[in-house]
C-alpha cells in the first residue's frame, strides 16, 4: 500500500499507463511517481486470494472498501495496469473499519468459514491470514488522513 497526498492522484492516473519508447524498455513513471511522492507500507504476508475474500467479508459486515468516491479513478488505473486490483483508502474508511461491531468481533473461525463458503477452499490458514490482513489494513488506513489517500494494489 502506498500513502499519498490526493494532489499527486491526477498525475499519477496520467502515468499509470507505461510509455512505450523504441529500443527501450517502457518507461513506467507510474511507479517512479509513487517512488517519489507516496509512503510504501509494505505486507509481505497473505496473498490475492486472501484479500479478494477480505473485502467480499467486509462487505457483509457493512464496510465496502471498494466502493467510494474514489472508485472510478481506482478502475481508471485497474484498467491501464492490468493483473491488479486498486482500491483506495480514505479516512472515512479507516473510520468504518474501526467502528464497526462486527468486524470488531469478527474472528479468525468466523473468517475462515466465510473463506470455506467463498471460495469452496479449506485452507486451514486462510482465517488467520486473513484476520492479519484485516490488521494490517485498519493499521495503514490509520496513516490515511485529511488530504490523504492510501492507493492499495492486490495482485
Amino acid at each position: 500500500m502506498y500513502v499519498l497526498e490526493e494532489h499527486h492522484i491526477p498525475a499519477l492516473v496520467a502515468s499509470a499507463r507505461p510509455v512505450k519508447r523504441f529500443f527501450l524498455a517502457p518507461k513506467d513513471g507510474f511507479v517512479e511517481l509513487l517512488s517519489a511522492n507516496a509512503l510504501a507500507i509494505p505486507f509481505d504476508a497473505g496473498s490475492g486470494y486472501i484479500f479478494a475474500t477480505l473485502l467480499p467479508f467486509l462487505q457483509t459486515q457493512g464496510v465496502d472498501l471498494l466502493g467510494g468516491a474514489w472508485r472510478s479513478i481506482a478502475e481508471n488505473i485497474q484498467s491501464e495496469r492490468r493483473g491488479l486490483l486498486y482500491f483506495f483508502l480514505t479516512p472515512e474508511h479507516h473510520s468504518a473499519l474501526t467502528s464497526s461491531s462486527l468486524i470488531r468481533e469478527a474472528s479468525a473461525d468466523s473468517m475462515a468459514a466465510f473463506y470455506f463458503d467463498f471460495n469452496e477452499s479449506d485452507d486451514a490458514n486462510a482465517g488467520q491470514e486473513m484476520a492479519l490482513a484485516l490488521e494490517f489494513l485498519i493499521s495503514a488506513a490509520s496513516r490515511v488522513t485529511s488530504g490523504k489517500l492510501g492507493l492499495v494494489a492486490i495482485n
